[in-house]
């Protein structure tokens, strides 16, 4: 999964924030990846019939909203650009992004990487795009042809799955032994 954000080759855009969610269901955090503009605040709600703590410690925004049971729910403003990784720290496997963007227009993939704008006029666009197995996000621009359909934008996964450390920072997983 990954986002891929977009705005004109010059020029920033003032973002306008908004509400979001990234809800607790069946010990997963659903939607997996989240694009927010800068600014916007995220609902964690817990639907779950069990606690969770959810927290971050990306350099964007570190948060620890600590533990909290079904029907309750916290939130985060977030308010610098960049990927935040979410992690339960009671659920190792639990993991999403939230991607905070100052394009004005984001649109999370597909599994498969695809993505679609819809009614994109021709000119040029600054692209910016990241996937989860990445360690780098990519910047492009583009010119956009009348009649442009296809864009291909090749990314790296150069980056392996791996649980979470948890909220103090330390490595979880299986134990190995010398």
């Amino acid at each position: 999964m990954g986002v891929v954000m977009r705005g004109p080759a010059s020029g920033r855009w003032n973002p306008r924030p908004h509400r979001g969610a990234v809800e607790q269901r069946r010990k997963e955090f659903v939607p997996h990846v989240l694009a927010v503009p800068v600014g916007s605040t995220v609902d964690f709600p817990n639907s779950d019939p069990v606690y969770h703590n959810v927290f971050s410690l990306s350099d964007v925004k570190r948060f620890d909203l600590g533990l909290y049971k079904n029907g309750q729910s916290k939130d985060v403003t977030f308010t610098h650009s960049g990927v935040v990784r979410v992690l339960c720290n009671l659920h190792a496997a639990m993991t999403a992004y939230v991607v905070v963007h100052d394009e004005p227009f984001a649109m999370v993939t597909d599994r498969g990487g695809r993505f679609h704008f819809r009614d994109l006029p021709p000119g040029r666009y600054r692209l910016r795009a990241w996937n989860e197995r990445a360690k780098e996000m990519v910047t492009r621009e583009v010119e956009l042809q009348p009649g442009a359909t296809r864009l291909y934008l090749p990314m790296r996964a150069d980056q392996a799955p791996s649980l979470g450390p948890n909220k103090e920072g330390k490595p979880r997983g299986p134990k190995t032994h010398s």
